[in-house]
């Protein structure tokens, strides 16, 4: 993905590989957003936002252990 000058993309928000936000678009918190440009195409459910930051902290312990 591409994030460009002045575009904002919310805590916990996915934005899919290949997809470009334009200047000062605003991705909000918890919500999926893919193409070119991107554009939201759904909210996140709890679950999946639950799945995410479990899955940041496992790539932080891994950081930790091959440092």
């Amino acid at each position: 993905a591409i994030v460009l000058d002045g575009a904002e993309v919310g805590e916990g928000a996915i934005v899919g590989a290949g997809a470009i936000v334009t200047p000062r678009t605003k991705i909000p918190p918890y919500t999926m957003a893919l193409g070119v440009p991107a554009k939201v195409v759904r909210s996140l459910s709890e679950e999946e936002s639950e799945n995410l930051k479990k899955h940041a902290l496992d790539y932080v312990e891994l950081m930790k252990k091959y440092k």
